[in-house]
Parts: structure tokens; sequence; C-alpha cells
């Protein structure tokens, strides 16, 4: 696997004076040393408290980022920060909402970057870390997967319209399966993925998201979906078969008023 390829993960004490961790993820984005202190900031001070674990904060920010219709940040900035935080009056709410919003602009345009230019830039800011002593490797992957999962899922959730319109298309449903197969443990209830399997779906779901957004954005531009036409039925002659399969005619069933 090369460099390119990694998943990015929170650094270690050794590097924390490397100065590339000061480096934008991409032009315009957030440093890796900026992303590691915010998420340490969440899993403190908002997921404690009731609100998203980062990693489903990016799922479900990525997935606002290509909705046809992305709700206003007051429909959903309770879902994010959960129901104690969002109603308290504190500084810990104020900063996690400055962050959130912050972080939801580098992941708005995380997805809008090309993955074929930017590689490993674009892909989810999964930390693959165990949480401790007890957790495996292989379970720290699939709990940070799962976690972006539902997070994205809980954002889909929020344009019902928009994802009919996903899933009435083959191409576009395919462009999402990426983030449902992150929330499984693996291909079978029996066997998991990989750590190269879940690198491609990661890859997949950067892929998809990117394409996604393209594919809706000039219709985001212009208000949303437009609304199918309602074909209006004829109406029937006043000696023919009721519509209604009575086998009476119309004039003495269902348009006897209108004759």
């Amino acid at each position: 696997m090369s460099d390119a390829e990694q998943p990015k993960v929170d650094p270690t004490p050794d590097e924390d004076n490397d100065p590339e961790l000061d480096q934008p993820s991409f032009p315009g984005g957030l440093s890796r040393r900026e992303i590691g202190a915010g998420r340490e900031f969440w899993q403190s001070h908002v997921h404690t408290r009731g609100g998203l674990r980062f990693d489903a904060l990016d799922g479900f920010l990525t997935a606002l980022s290509l909705l046809p219709h992305p709700p206003p940040p007051q429909h959903w900035t309770g879902l994010a920060l959960g129901p104690n935080l969002a109603a308290a009056r504190d500084d810990d709410r104020e900063q996690a909402v400055a962050w959130m919003y912050r972080f939801g602009t580098h992941v708005a345009h995380r997805v809008r970057l090309d993955p074929a230019v930017h590689q490993s830039s674009v892909l989810p800011e999964f930390d693959f870390l165990p949480q401790d002593d007890d957790e495996t490797e292989d379970q720290a992957e699939i709990r940070t997967a799962q976690s972006w999962s539902a997070g994205a899922a809980a954002a889909l959730a929020l344009d019902a319209a928009g994802v009919s319109d996903i899933m009435a298309s083959e191409t576009l449903r395919a462009e999402l399966a990426p983030f449902v197969l992150l929330g499984r443990a693996g291909p079978t209830d029996e066997a998991s993925y990989s750590r190269k399997e879940r690198l491609r779906l990661m890859r997949a779901a950067a892929w998809g998201a990117h394409r996604l957004w393209k594919h809706y954005q000039p219709i985001r531009e212009r208000g949303g979906l437009r609304p199918q036409p309602v074909r209006a039925q004829p109406t029937p002659g006043r000696n023919d078969p009721c519509p209604c399969g009575s086998g009476r005619k119309f004039k003495v069933c269902h348009g006897a008023a209108r004759h």
C-alpha cells in the first residue's frame, strides 16, 4: 500500500513536532494538527454530552454536502450536538458550534475535490486508533467505519425527497452504496473486512460523495428538484363504463352528480 493510500489518523506524541502536521490537508482545508485538536475537543466536550462521535460528525457533514436539498443549519445543529448541549448556554456549546461550522466548511470543500487528483486528501477523517487497551485495531476500524456510516445516514434522513431521487437511479444508488457498506463489519455476518477492503470502501465513498455532489450541484443552484407534473386523467363520456369498475355507465355511477 502506497503512502498516498494510507488512511489518515491522529498524530502520535512522537510526531507532535512534525511541521507537516501544520500544513493544510488541501488548499483551503484544515491541517492535521487542527483536525486532531478538534477531534479531541469534540470527543471530550460534545460526544460525552450526547452529541455525535467525531467520526459520525464527518459522515454527517459529508452527506449534508451532497444532498439535493441541504437543510439549513438550524434544522440539524441539534442532531450533531445532542439535545443536552444544544439546549445549553455555555462555552462548550459556543466552541462546539464554531468548530462544527468550521469543520463543515472543510468537509464541504473536501467533497468538491476530484479524488483522481487529490487521492488521500479526500478520504474521510477516520481515527483507526483503539480507544482503550481492550479494543483491538480491527475493532477500532469497525467502530470508526460504522460510526461514520451512521452519521451519514442521519444526514440523508433529512432529505427524503433527495434520497428517493438517488434511489430511483441505479447509477446514483451505486454511488451511495459504500456509505452503507462501511456500516457493516464485513461482507457477511461471519467475515470482517480486511484493512485493504475497508480502505477501498473509504475511497469508494469519497468518489461517491464527489460524484453525487457534482450531479446535484446544478439542481441545488436552481433551488432543488423540480416536482414531476401530474397528468390529468381524461373524463369518461356519459355512456362510457365508469372507471371504478362497477360495470355501470359513468352517467349513472360516479358521474351521476355531473350529468
